[in-house]
């Protein structure tokens, strides 16, 4: 759960312009985090491919401190949020982009 939640507040961090905010909070018997930044997200149509290894957006290039970025961060969130049964989402949100990460805590 650590390296997800260092991994989405990296990226928050490094691709927002000005603001990042984060939520946490219980829901159904979940624990859920939410990064939220102002930064310029995905297109649409490369939403599906932001899980695959190596994947960099056309705007990787543009956070700060993005040198070294290998594109990997998010991919590897997802695969530890399925091996503790739990569950990465991300949204574009008109001018802001939102990860929610959540666990079980049965």
């Amino acid at each position: 759960m650590n390296r997800v939640l260092e991994n989405i507040i990296t990226n928050g961090l490094t691709y927002a312009k000005s603001k990042v905010d984060i939520f946490v909070y219980t829901k159904e018997r979940s624990l859920c985090f939410q990064v939220k930044d102002d930064g310029l997200g995905f297109n649409h149509e490369n939403i599906k491919e932001i899980f695959k290894s190596f994947y960099q957006g056309k705007n990787s290039k543009q956070g700060k401190n993005s040198k070294g970025s290998f594109g990997l961060g998010l991919a590897i969130s997802e695969i530890l949020c399925k091996k503790h049964c739990g569950n990465i989402h991300i949204n574009n949100l008109n001018s802001e982009f939102l990860v929610t990460v959540s666990f079980s805590i049965e």
